[in-house]
């Protein structure tokens, strides 16, 4: 028996278009999703009713914000920054002990700070 070799055809694509697709701003429609997604995140912890997926768009947003802030990019932010990393860490470990998510003071004012 003879072996025959299987070719794997590729499509081809253009760079150029790829570039710039990739490059292209996100429309203000999807980007207010992302917003009212982020915004009811942080009226669920706020009111003591958040939930697991909540606490982590919060995450999303506040590591966005310091790897932003790490790359130069409004460096000011690293403090808030910070103090939010440490009241989601402390969030999740309430949630695990008592099954309520919610932040401290300090942690919603630097939340509010990071958006």
């Amino acid at each position: 028996m003879k072996k025959h070799c299987k070719r794997k055809v590729r499509i081809p694509v253009n760079p150029i278009e790829l570039a710039i697709a990739g490059a292209r701003l996100v429309d203000q429609k999807a980007l207010n999703y992302l917003r009212q997604r982020e915004l009811s995140s942080l009226e669920s912890i706020t009111k003591g009713k958040g939930t697991r997926q909540d606490w982590q768009e919060l995450a999303d947003v506040m590591n966005i914000t310091q790897m932003m802030a790490l790359n130069g990019i409004g460096p000011e932010a690293l403090e808030c920054c910070d103090i939010a990393s440490v009241a989601l860490v402390e969030a999740k470990e309430r949630f695990d002990k008592t099954g309520k998510m919610g932040l401290s003071g300090i942690g919603l004012a630097a939340i509010r700070d990071v958006f």
